[in-house]
């Protein structure tokens, strides 16, 4: 299954849905920390954990919450019921 920003999801258990706002890869989140913090970061070390990279979507609920699902965790709730995708076939 593909997700895209915009995207709604149902939460069953909680009664809420949610909107898919954008997807972040923790290579993206790496540089952005790298540009911001005042240690340094050899080439070696941002390589090493760019290559486990792994993807992230942010959330924002009609109840009012924000949230951040890896997109693993975010498939497998959708694979075992406990989210459904609105208007998806």
């Amino acid at each position: 299954m593909e997700l895209y920003p915009g995207q709604v999801i149902h939460d069953i258990g909680q009664e809420s849905f949610g909107i898919l706002i954008r997807r972040v890869s923790s290579h993206e989140l790496l540089e952005s920390a790298i540009e911001t913090s005042p240690f340094t970061v050899d080439e070696l070390s941002v390589w090493q954990m760019s290559v486990f990279e792994i993807y992230a979507w942010e959330i924002v609920w009609s109840k009012g919450g924000h949230s951040v699902y890896s997109e693993d965790g975010l498939l497998n709730l959708i694979k075992c019921g406990s989210f459904v995708v609105v208007g998806s076939s």
